[in-house]
């Protein structure tokens, strides 16, 4: 190369051209010749260039331009994040109205837990009062078009050999304490409780609070039936021919009904006594079946008990019988309109059958009977309606057996083990 570059003056990014004395740039100080340059040979020089470059007038000065900023550097496109979906809320199951099943899992309950593993149950499961303690509960809220007695039974299970009571409260209100839930066997062996309770027209809550040390049993549902069926406006029907006569139908399973009225007499016998009874014959005792209980051991007598309070003349009374012996043919018999040992109506049951009777100034009547298996060592809720002449005998809820007849006008509840051992629980009494 003939020349070589010389780093000119600057002043804010602006190349600084000198004058010449007439005042033309001098543009020497940008360039110089190149010591190995063919021009020093023939005799230039820098000033020569310099004179050259510089001839002419009004150069304008160039700017130089400054330093390049980098551009910044975009940071990496993040990725678009995958929404995540909106989680269905699981929609609450529609309760019933009115008589019917109410589930358990389908309530509102706290410290218990929904379980489905034990096998038995009727929905899609069972509630499990978890962890084991007294204080947890299951309430439940039922819609009821008429006011009035509603019977409310429990279907649970308790796999222990402990008494898992609860108290049972309606709309706030204790209604019914320390209600035993004894063992059923085992947590697949699922039984009844019964209890009978006033409900208002609309909603109305039921809860079962467990107060045992070790918790409640687990349950599967409530059935809630009674109340008042609306009375039909009656209509003139159209004439019709006289009906051939035909053989009648086959009579359906009876549907469980509960009385009306208001609860006049109650034992549980948790008082630990029967202070609430006359007695007589027989060996009475309070002894512990899961709860305490009234029983009966001799098989060798009569053992006769009525209440001390309760009488009515319209009446129902049911209790829970368990027969543990029963020696025989002979009989337990849960008694209304009783006066003594020697004036009562009855229903009996016997291993093999189930009678309405009545008993007048010591003579007995089997008003009706029909057959009827009943197991030892196992409870079952037996229930006498007596509204004017007319006797109607449930078990479990279901209507069995109804005669009408006369002798016995009022009276009060009674228990009878007639040759027979048997324990007694939970007597309640409404005035119908």
């Amino acid at each position: 190369a003939d020349f070589v570059s010389l780093n000119p003056p600057t002043s804010g990014g602006i190349v600084i051209v000198p004058r010449n004395a007439d005042g033309s740039p001098n543009l020497g100080n940008f360039l110089k010749i190149a010591s190995n340059s063919d021009l020093v040979g023939a005799g230039v020089n820098g000033a020569t260039i310099g004179a050259n470059l510089s001839s002419g007038t009004n150069y304008t000065p160039i700017p130089t331009n400054p330093p390049s900023t980098p551009l910044p550097t975009q940071p990496p496109a993040s990725p678009t994040p995958t929404p995540k979906p909106t989680a269905t809320p699981t929609p609450k199951p529609t309760v019933p109205s009115g008589p019917g099943a109410y589930q358990a899992e389908d309530a509102y309950y706290s410290k218990a837990i929904f379980e489905n593993k034990h096998s038995g149950y009727t929905g899609s499961g069972y509630v499990n009062y978890e962890p084991n303690e007294p204080g947890g509960y299951i309430q439940w809220t039922v819609n009821v078009a008429t006011a009035g007695a509603y019977t409310v039974t429990f279907r649970y299970a308790n796999g222990t050999s402990s008494n898992r009571a609860m108290d049972i409260y309606v709309n706030g209100s204790k209604v019914v304490g320390n209600l035993s839930f004894n063992g059923t066997g085992a947590w697949t062996s699922w039984s009844t409780r019964s209890v009978n309770v006033n409900l208002n027209s609309g909603n109305n809550t039921i809860r079962a609070t467990a107060i045992a040390s070790d918790g409640g049993p687990n349950v599967d549902k409530i059935d809630l039936s009674g109340g008042v069926a609306p009375t039909p406006t009656p209509t003139k029907p159209p004439a019709t021919a006289t009906p051939t006569p035909t053989k009648p139908a086959a009579t359906p399973t009876p549907t469980p009904t509960t009385p009306g009225g208001s609860v006049i007499f109650s034992d549980n016998f948790e008082s630990g006594n029967y202070n609430n009874w006359n007695t007589q014959n027989g060996s009475w005792s309070i002894t512990t079946d899961g709860s305490k209980v009234l029983r009966q051991s001799s098989t060798g007598a009569e053992g006769r008990a009525w209440a001390k309070s309760g009488s009515a003349a319209n009446q129902s009374v049911q209790a829970r019988v368990k027969v543990t012996n029963f020696n025989g043919k002979n009989q337990a018999l849960v008694c209304a309109r009783m006066a003594d040992g020697n004036n009562y109506y009855a229903v009996a049951i016997k291993s093999n059958a189930i009678e309405l009777r009545k008993k007048i100034s010591g003579s007995t009547t089997v008003l009706t009977s029909k057959s009827m298996s009943f197991s030892t060592n196992t409870w079952y809720t037996i229930r006498l309606d007596v509204v004017g002449d007319t006797l109607t005998a449930y078990v479990n809820g279901a209507q069995q057996l109804s005669t009408t007849t006369t002798g016995r006008s009022s009276g009060v509840a009674g228990l009878i083990a007639w040759k027979v051992a048997a324990n007694f629980d939970d007597v309640v009494v409404s005035q119908l």
